[in-house]
Order: C-alpha cells, then structure tokens, then sequence
C-alpha cells in the first residue's frame, strides 16, 4: 500500500469541509421535547441549543415548582436524546461520502 501524504491532506480537508457543512445543517434543524403529555415542550437545535420552552399555565397557576422542575428536566432530556439521535443520523448520511483516509475509522 502506497501512502501518499497530499492524498491524505486532500481527504482531511474534505472532510473538514462536509463535517462543517453538517453542523451548519445541524444549527438549522429543530426537535422538540416534551413531558407531561406536552405541558411541557422544549425545543432545540440539532446542535443542541434550546431555542423555546413552552410551560402549560396549569403548571404555573398549581404554583407546584417541584413538579415543574421534574417536567422540564424530563423534556430537556427528551429534546436532548432527539437532537443527539439527529446528529447521529445526519452523520452515518453523509460517512459514505467523506474520503477515506489511511488509518482513520468513522464509525457513527
């Protein structure tokens, strides 16, 4: 096997070039989260950042802070699991289409 290092440098820079179209991608994308049979909804970014939280005014109005707290813990973590299933779905899209470079593995 002939390793040629401009290759290399060719296909890193490739990649570098769809993994940053990718996360650009990513900030684009929304999911939401939700718990208590959507009384409370967050919705994030495909790179993760919460964009909107939504609270049910029966929430609020019950002045329960622990069950809020609970709820939006819960939706967080929901949105979260969606966003990372987004970005892990995105990235296993476009691995057939990176270059492949000696001794590097993409498994996503």
């Amino acid at each position: 096997m002939d390793f040629n290092i401009k290759e290399m440098f060719d296909g890193a820079k490739k990649m570098q070039e769809v993994l940053g179209e990718v996360k650009q991608k990513l900030h684009a994308l929304r999911v939401t989260g939700e718990s208590g049979g959507g009384m409370v909804r967050i919705q994030m970014s495909g790179a993760k950042e919460v964009l909107k939280i939504e609270i049910a005014k029966e929430i609020i109005e019950k002045d329960n802070s622990k069950m809020l707290e609970d709820l939006l813990v819960a939706a967080f973590n929901n949105a979260s699991n969606n966003a990372r299933e987004l970005s892990e779905k995105e990235m296993r899209s476009i691995s057939g289409n990176l270059p492949s470079i000696p001794g590097m593995d993409l498994n996503f």
